[in-house]
């Protein structure tokens, strides 16, 4: 991105964004995020015909980072009103799923986890050959999560 374009996005953006990361519900938040993205694209595509969602999006991906950032840095208040040190409350629902040996639904604010045990023989467990070991190595439990790490920023 050529750096009159980036300077302009930034001066167009930066005090929207600001703004809408304040909107304490997550879907509002999001919903107003993308309305400064396409008006900011809106007002720049006179300039630039060939402009679109994803040539600002860098840019735009940045200034949310750093003013959620100085947020909660300045204020010590999160978008949605937490302080640095509060935590959501958890909800466990167990016995969701009647066909499996073990279900729980976790909920903590807008976010789910479902976890399932199923058991099974010796014949269902994982085989691993490694160059390590001369002998084959077995596992019977495993637990695959997938999600992202929590990464400190200081």
């Amino acid at each position: 991105m050529e750096p009159s374009l980036r300077e302009r996005v930034l001066s167009a953006a930066t005090d929207r964004v600001r703004s809408a990361l304040n909107i304490g519900d997550k879907a509002e938040r999001n919903a107003a995020l993308a309305l400064v993205r396409s008006e900011v694209v809106d007002e720049l595509a006179g300039d630039h015909t060939d402009l679109a969602s994803a040539d600002v999006s860098p840019v735009f991906k940045e200034i949310e980072k750093r003013e959620l950032r100085e947020q909660i840095l300045t204020t010590g208040r999160r978008s949605d009103g937490r302080g640095v040190d509060d935590v959501r409350p958890i909800a466990i629902e167990v016995g969701l799923l009647p066909r499996t040996h073990g279900s729980a639904l976790f909920t903590r604010g807008q976010t789910q986890a479902l976890g399932v045990a199923t058991l099974g023989t010796q014949e269902d467990e994982q085989r691993i050959d490694s160059i390590d070991s001369p002998l084959e190595q077995k596992k019977s439990f495993m637990l695959h999560y997938n999600f992202r790490p929590f990464l400190r920023e200081r």
